[in-house]
This record gives structure tokens, sequence and C-alpha cells, in this order.
């Protein structure tokens, strides 16, 4: 299984190392395919509850958000949008004549297209910054929630002895998460060297935002991995899928990613102020 999970990655990672490399568009399209899988994933999480959904309508709601992400619709029109989503629930559901499991099925019509499509759309908005920023935090992005999610596997595996939330996941410790962490800060560091002194990609700000994009990115990480288990424990499911050999679905692959994309672009606009 190993072996499998690591010919996987070095299929997998160069293509979306690839697709960030062309530039927007074509990194765009490898999100967009991202969120559509992702939501079929959850919807499968939901029939395996037994709640009977417009799979359909939430998968084309996810997939509105890469869109407006890609056309520079997103923090104009976002609002908008959300007011739309969280009315055509509630009224689909008032107008169905049913009552009965109404918070239970409006709320999953809400979920899944903001999850598997609203968060993962903050990679679209990240990709887009100016100049060599776009780039750049791109692949920090995705080294931040790759190099936690092996750093934290390695550690936890060999080292971890206190459980982290042993009810979502009982093999995930404190040591493992902390290797994560630890993992991550170095990984970044020796990242931007790379960037900065063999690509030329450089971007000004200061280390220490680096230094805390890393810790606090980190921990977005390992909650996004503790959510899905969360999540696939509720539907009594292994894995999201089955699409990527070893890993399993889009959903068990990239969930740290879809938490960590947000966090990083908000970072950088907020505090950063670039």
């Amino acid at each position: 299984m190993l072996i499998l999970r690591i010919l996987t990655a070095l299929i997998g990672i160069p293509v979306i190392i690839l697709a960030i490399w062309l530039g927007k568009t074509s990194f765009a399209i490898v999100v967009s395919i991202l969120v559509v899988i992702g939501a079929l994933e959850f919807s499968d999480f939901v029939k395996k509850k037994g709640i009977v959904h417009g799979r359909g309508k939430v998968v084309a709601t996810a997939f509105a958000f890469p869109l407006l992400a890609f056309f520079n619709l997103f923090e104009t029109v976002i609002p908008f949008a959300l007011t739309i989503l969280i009315l055509y629930n509630l009224l689909l559901r008032l107008f169905s004549g049913k009552v009965k499991d109404s918070i239970l099925y409006t709320s999953v019509g809400l979920l899944i297209p903001l999850y598997t499509g609203f968060l993962p759309s903050h990679l679209i908005l990240i990709r887009d910054m100016e100049g060599a920023m776009g780039l750049y935090f791109s692949l920090i992005t995705f080294m931040i929630a790759w190099s936690n999610d092996t750093a934290a596997y390695f550690v936890g595996t060999n080292f971890g002895k206190r459980k982290l939330c042993p009810s979502v996941s009982p093999k995930k410790t404190f040591e493992g998460a902390f290797g994560g962490l630890i993992g991550v800060i170095v990984v970044i560091f020796i990242m931007d060297f790379i960037m900065m002194n063999q690509f030329g990609i450089t971007v000004s700000f200061s280390k220490w935002h680096l230094f805390f994009i890393s810790i606090i990115a980190s921990l977005a990480a390992t909650f996004g991995d503790l959510v899905e288990s969360m999540l696939k424990r509720d539907a009594n499911l292994k894995d999201s899928g089955n699409i990527i050999p070893g890993h399993g679905g889009v959903l068990d692959r990239f969930d740290s990613v879809f938490f960590v994309a947000p966090i990083v672009y908000y970072y950088i606009k907020f505090l950063v102020g670039l």
C-alpha cells in the first residue's frame, strides 16, 4: 500500500505543480475537476446516511464557486450567491411539503457546495494573485498540506503514543501532529530558498510571515484531515472513493488542501497585505 501511495504521488504531484506553473486557466481546470469529484464523493456520504437529495444540483452548485473565482467574480458575487443558495435550499424544502428532517436536508444542500466548492475555490484566488505571488503561494499552499500529511504520518507511525482525536481517527497522535508542524516549517523554508535562488521566484514579505503561515496552515491541514475523517466515520466509510490508487478519493487526498487554501489566502490578504 505504501509503495502504491508513493507511485501515485510521483505521478500526481508533478501534474498539480505543472498545472500551477502553466497558469490560472490550467490550474482552474484541475481545481474544478477536484471540486466536481469531491462533491460527488460527499454526495455518496449523504447517500450512505439514507438522505435522498438532488445530487446534480449540489454538484452544479459546488462547481459554480470555482467558476466565480476564475472569472474574478468571487468576492463581488459571493454574498449574493450565498443568499440565493440559502434561500433556495430553505424554500425547496418548504414547498416539498415535508417537515420531518428539514434541518438535516437543508443543511446537506448547503454543506456539500460550501465544503467541496467554496473552500477549494480559494486555490484559484491564490493563483490569480499579481506577479510571482500567485505561483509562489500556490506552490506553498500545496507543499504545506503535503509536507504536513507526510511528516505527520511517518512521525506518528514511529513515535506516536498520545491519541489526538481517537473518536474520529484512532491512529492520529499529538506526536504525529507536532511532527507535521515541524515538517511544514522545514519544507516551506527550503521551498522558499529554492524558489528564490534556483528559479528566481521572489515575493517581498517578512520571513516571519512565512513562519506564521506555516504554523497556522499546518494546524489547518491537521484539522482538515480530521474533519474529513469525522464525516467518513459518520457515513461508515473507510475512504471517500477509489479514484486515486493507494489514496482513496479526492476528499481523502485533498481534505487538508481544502482547509489550507482559505487560511493562506486570507492571511496574505489581511495580515501580509500583498
